[in-house]
């Protein structure tokens, strides 16, 4: 029972944090005068619903995220020509609202890390295992708290994030490790299993107060670039890629291990949802906002029924991809 209400909790939390990104876009639209009519935190039918001024905020019932209806942002809108929708707005207005919900992702990761580094925030400057569990691949392997893992395979690894990448290369393999045990080399083996989670955690350091809030940001910039490069790594490699179950399944993980370990990871897949949606695809807030960088450019509005479409089949493309993403990763599971 415990272990399904960490699942439910890893849900929700997910669902939560979709949820605030949509609410960046809500913001930045009220900020601007620009119509909502909707925001809801969830999809399907609706438990509770209230209207303030033209916007109706609604709670429903499949806790999976939600979204933000800003009056003329789609072109088929009756409101598009409305003097207070998105569509009769400046460009830099518009753009303003598309990546206000990225924008939204990176702040909540530093407010997350933040609460997280002034009670003993983990530590990503070294490979150093502040935790071993019991019975995981890295307790069968001989990892002990302290060590520190040098290379997976010969590759050399610098933070923990190097190691958390070098891990997810290797689905359901076996992997060698050097590792550094009170100046002494060490070669062990350990067989991951699929998803691929070693079972260890970084050691930690408490910030005060004040020292937590550059700490928090600089956190923040640096695991922003490596997932970029992260994920460029992984389209390369694509048995790397996590879809949602295996993303809940690491939430849940990390909720058993306790409230620090559960903020941290979604400090981490709040910044992994700023980083995909920034990308330049169609149905995302990135190729919304090459459209948008076109026309202000050019000077010249691509046709909204064109635009509507290219977005519209990007958006089959992507549920496509991560419906076969989930299919591939259930597969694994059951082996």
């Amino acid at each position: 029972m415990h272990f399904l209400l960490n699942y439910l909790l890893a849900v929700l939390a997910l669902g939560l944090l979709i949820a605030l990104h949509e609410l960046g876009h809500l913001l930045a639209a009220r900020m601007l005068g620009i119509r909502v009519s909707r925001y809801s935190v969830g999809f399907g039918p609706t438990l509770f619903e209230f209207k303030r001024g033209e916007t109706t905020y609604a709670l429903a019932a499949l806790p999976l995220g939600g979204f933000t209806r800003v009056a003329g942002m789609d072109p088929a809108d009756p409101d598009a020509a409305h003097p207070d929708s998105y569509a009769t707005r400046p460009v830099w207005q518009r753009m303003w609202v598309v990546v206000a919900g990225p924008l939204m992702n990176e702040l909540l990761a530093v407010l997350l890390v933040y609460c997280v580094a002034v009670v003993g925030m983990p530590d990503d400057s070294s490979t150093r295992l502040g935790l071993v569990e019991p019975g995981s691949a890295a307790d069968v392997a001989g990892l002990e708290v302290g060590d520190q893992v040098v290379s997976i395979d010969g590759e050399p690894l610098e933070r923990f994030g190097d190691l958390v990448l070098a891990v997810r290369a290797h689905p359901g393999e076996t992997i060698q490790m050097e590792v550094e045990r009170a100046g002494e080399s060490l070669k062990l083996t350990a067989k991951l299993p699929s998803p691929p989670l070693l079972g260890v955690g970084r050691s930690t350091r408490r910030f005060g107060p004040l020292a937590a809030i550059p700490a928090a940001v600089n956190w923040t910039i640096r695991t922003t670039i490596a997932t970029v490069g992260g994920l460029y790594t992984a389209i390369l490699n694509p048995s790397m890629l996590q879809g949602p179950l295996a993303t809940v399944q690491a939430t849940a993980h990390e909720a058993e291990r306790g409230i620090q370990n559960l903020v941290f990871m979604l400090a981490l897949i709040s910044l992994g949802l700023a980083v995909f949606n920034a990308l330049p695809l169609p149905a995302l807030d990135g190729g919304r906002t090459i459209f948008l960088a076109y026309e202000g450019i050019t000077r010249r509005k691509v046709s909204p029924r064109v635009e509507g479409m290219i977005h519209g089949i990007g958006l089959l493309l992507l549920l496509g991809a991560i419906l076969a993403l989930s299919v591939f990763e259930i597969r694994g599971l059951a082996r």
